[in-house]
């Protein structure tokens, strides 16, 4: 264990970091997420509890029904969350530090690299569920002709009309993903000018057996050299 920080695990901090990090995660981009932290939707238990109950639903049912490799794909996807929870290497109280927005303008991106898998598996999810459920829909929209019968088998067929709905509204959050979360990370910042000239030659100059502690990407890392 590479950190001896308390885990404060519980029930709090385990809706923020999924609903932050993988939901909101998801649609907003890591810069997007900073930047609404403090709203309510990202701050409210309940707001957030919400956020967090979408990305297991929706896994959980392409885990149940999806295809065998996403399936596998998305045990694979828990499991490894899961075991990842179970001791990460972040700094203060790890689950709840595992909820705050990364400081992407600084090269620190905290425990971001834990919900990858989660946030692969939610958005091929959503991909399946638009795949399974909104192409089927536009087809049928486009084939449609007027007539009562049509209109009266739609309203009774409730089931069908659910599945178009959750297939829509998974290309809504898809489409919000590209737009915007896409659309704010497309680019990372420069790496922070850390004038490693200068640090050559105090290196240099320094008594042989001194270390030298040199500061490195991200920000708060440092390396440290012990002149020979």
């Amino acid at each position: 264990m590479r950190s001896a920080a308390p885990l404060a695990a519980g029930f709090y901090p385990l809706v923020r970091m999924i609903g932050r990090q993988v939901t909101l995660g998801l649609i907003v981009g890591a810069h997007g997420l900073a930047s609404i932290a403090g709203s309510f939707v990202a701050s409210n238990a309940a707001a957030l509890t919400v956020l967090t109950v979408v990305p297991l639903v929706v896994c959980a049912w392409a885990a149940w029904r999806g295809p065998r490799i996403l399936r596998a794909f998305c045990c694979f996807a828990f499991a490894v969350f899961a075991l990842a929870l179970v001791a990460p290497s972040i700094a203060g109280f790890r689950w709840p530090s595992l909820g705050d927005p990364a400081d992407v303008a600084n090269f620190h991106p905290g425990g971001l690299r834990y919900f990858l898998y989660p946030l692969l598996a939610f958005a091929i999810s959503l991909g399946w569920f638009v795949v399974s459920y909104g192409i089927p829909w536009v087809r049928q929209i486009r084939q449609r002709r007027p007539g009562a019968a049509q209109a009266a088998l739609a309203t009774t067929n409730r089931g069908v009309w659910i599945g178009r709905g959750v297939g829509l509204a998974a290309a809504v959050v898809l489409a919000g993903s590209v737009f915007i979360g896409m659309r704010v990370d497309w680019r990372y910042p420069p790496y922070l000018e850390e004038h490693w000239g200068s640090e050559v030659h105090r290196l240099e100059a320094a008594e042989r057996g001194t270390a030298v502690v040199i500061p490195i990407n991200p920000q708060g890392w440092t390396v440290t050299l012990v002149a020979r």
